[in-house]
């Protein structure tokens, strides 16, 4: 008897949970030092420290209780500490927080906006700034390109987001080649950090009149290159009329929400505004500050939230032929009342050949499906009687599994026809186990899924 058995499996596209709960209540701890040089005769009369990156509440994120040591006073924008130090002093701000799901764009905002209508204090985030140089000719015609003969504000967005992180290679020696660079000079360079992809974000915007203004803060990652997997973060937020502003990560490929573990600490007109500003009044004595120091303790993850968008994977045909290529027919749909951007990846796996690109990204309007056509071949023929395995794995935002099996006895040589009927509702693997498989070797993977469909035939 003969099998051939076809799995595909839609996971996450980054292995934290914090990218499908609900919701995400944690401890923030900032930690500096203020260091005071003393010496005979120098006199230092008072400090005053403005800390403008701090815990805030806003929308999805409420504080729930904050302290700081020494104590300081909340402003609007900053945390203002007045001291009369004889030494130099530790300065902790600690902050609970809780994080809900990010704001949507659920209806259609038509595009160009009317600026005129706009309040001053948001019209502000249209016009360029230090970093976000959006009346640069490079900018602006890069920006035209992007949005020609579109109405939909939400992807007009979009596609600035999706160009600022396809366009700039995450680099973090970038840091270390240069200060500041204006979003122009990415656009040029084409290497950053998460600051130059938004600044770079932020400038196509405001070029086309919309208004984006920079938020720093914390966020998770899973990125290897990191020792501590909360890391201070820059991404955007847009103003959509009407419904108000919208968080987009370039960085990350979030667009239109970021998931719970975006930890709001400051929002700006671009990344080269300073955390914090310091002075003093004294003679001859010399006060600085140590850079600061970000700590997240999480207290509290959330249940998973509904999935955003469904997958469903059909073949063309009801025959596959062993050496030829064949269409796999990927139908995404948008589960939820908001817009939605998402990419599928079809990883490399062996016995697979990928005719084409390995991904696509689609963006969804509420409740839209889309379909999109991955071209594959099976490249080996098994020895007769064996149960033949080629594994497809999908990278998305949820798991689905579909069961494609022959009749038995007929596949031999290439280019014999294989009758396929499906199975839905197979086994779905959990998130930690598919988390696992990207993780792993294809080597690895193969051991691993052989051993799981030994297990599944058992019971047969």
């Amino acid at each position: 008897m003969r099998y051939l058995i076809l799995f595909l499996i839609l996971v996450a596209s980054a292995g934290a949970d914090y990218q499908r709960a609900e919701s995400l209540l944690a401890d923030v701890v900032i930690n500096t030092t203020l260091d005071i040089h003393l010496s005979p005769g120098d006199i230092l009369s008072n400090v005053s420290l403005a800390l403008f990156v701090r815990p805030i509440s806003y929308g999805p994120q409420k504080i729930i209780a904050i302290s700081s040591e020494p104590k300081g006073s909340f402003g609007k924008d900053s945390l203002d500490f007045i001291m009369h130090p004889r030494q130099s002093t530790p300065i902790v701000v600690d902050g609970t927080v809780r994080m809900a799901a990010s704001p949507q764009v659920t209806s259609k905002v038509v595009f160009p906006i009317d600026t005129i209508a706009l309040p001053s204090d948001i019209l502000v985030y249209t016009k360029p700034s230090a970093l976000a140089d959006s009346a640069n000719p490079l900018i602006l015609t890069r920006a035209r390109t992007l949005f020609t003969d579109q109405d939909d504000l939400y992807f007009v967005v979009q596609r600035f987001a999706q160009f600022a992180h396809d366009t700039v290679r995450y680099d973090l020696t970038s840091i270390n080649k240069r200060s500041k660079d204006l979003a122009s000079g990415i656009l040029l360079s084409r290497d950053g950090v998460c600051d130059d992809i938004s600044n770079l974000f932020i400038a196509l915007c405001r070029s086309a009149g919309i208004p984006a203004r920079f938020v720093a803060g914390l966020a998770y990652t899973d990125n290897e290159i990191f020792v501590d997997p909360w890391q201070p973060h820059g991404w955007a937020e847009v103003y959509f009329p009407n419904i108000g502003w919208i968080p987009f990560d370039p960085t990350f490929g979030q667009y239109g929400w970021v998931d719970v573990s975006h930890i709001k600490l400051r929002e700006s007109a671009d990344s080269g505004t300073p955390a914090l500003h310091l002075e003093w009044t004294g003679q001859g004595v010399n006060v600085s500050i140590s850079p600061l120091d970000f700590g997240v303790d999480v207290l509290e993850v959330g249940q998973d939230r509904l999935p955003r968008v469904g997958l469903d994977v059909r073949l063309s045909q009801d025959t596959l032929v062993f050496g030829k290529d064949e269409v796999l027919d990927v139908v995404m749909m948008n589960l939820q009342g908001g817009y939605e951007t998402s990419t599928v990846f079809l990883a490399d796996t062996e016995g697979l050949l990928i005719k084409g690109p390995n991904n696509q990204t689609v963006v969804l309007r509420p409740f839209q499906s889309v379909h999109m056509n991955f071209t594959v071949s099976l490249e080996e023929v098994q020895p007769q009687d064996s149960i033949m395995t080629y594994p497809l794995l999908f990278y998305g935002e949820r798991n689905f599994s579909m069961e494609l099996r022959s009749e038995p006895g007929q596949v031999k040589n290439p280019g014999d026809e294989v009758v396929l009927s499906a199975k839905t509702q197979i086994p779905r693997f959990t998130w930690e186990e598919t988390s696992e498989i990207i993780k792993e070797e294809k080597l690895s993977f193969w051991q691993w899924l052989i051993q799981s469909i030994n297990s599944l035939f058992r019971g047969l």
